[in-house]
């Protein structure tokens, strides 16, 4: 990911100038693309419905000029029911903090910090089966030792990138 869209996606994700925030029609503002999340969980259907009728959708005319999220606006501009807007929110809020730390994780690659080792790793350490155990015979294909448990971290790394790729394209095809 560039620097540009790594500057993007900060943008998105911080607050609207005070002239730029979102008026609720019941009271409330709402200053950035997590607000509006909280508000669309909280909100009432009369004041959705104030909001996006079939004529207009508020939302995303703010997402669009205020918050310049135009993925986002373009996902809203045909969405007129409370529900599908929350979701489509909370997912595209998932899918930019995903983005987020692929590149956090390809920048620390690209100057050297060194992938965690298993000791530092939040997940847990596997007891040791004897193989000619009952439950060593049958856990023996998901069993990680302490050795290749780098490699792993590796794999997963990868996949999580080449998924990502792969979401992208596919994305950019439709």
């Amino acid at each position: 990911m560039t620097i540009d869209r790594a500057s993007k996606i900060e943008k998105i994700f911080s607050d609207v100038p005070s002239e730029h925030r979102f008026w609720l029609v019941k009271g409330g503002e709402i200053g950035n693309l997590e607000e509006l999340d909280k508000a669309l969980e909280e909100m009432d259907n009369d004041t959705f419905k104030h909001h996006v009728t079939d004529k207009r959708n508020d939302f995303e005319v703010w997402v669009r000029n205020s918050i310049k999220d135009e993925t986002l606006a373009d996902t809203l501009v045909n969405i007129k029911s409370k529900d599908a807007t929350y979701k489509a929110v909370k997912l595209r809020i998932k899918s930019l903090k995903n983005i987020q730390t692929i590149h956090s994780a390809i920048e620390n690659v690209k100057s050297g910090k060194p992938i965690p080792k298993a000791e530092e790793s939040s997940l847990p350490v596997p007891k040791e089966v004897s193989p000619d155990s009952e439950e060593g015979v049958q856990h023996h294909n998901y069993h990680i030792t302490h050795e290749n448990r780098f490699l792993v971290s590796i794999a997963f790394v990868l996949g999580i990138l080449i998924g990502f790729v792969l979401g992208v394209v596919v994305g950019f095809l439709i």
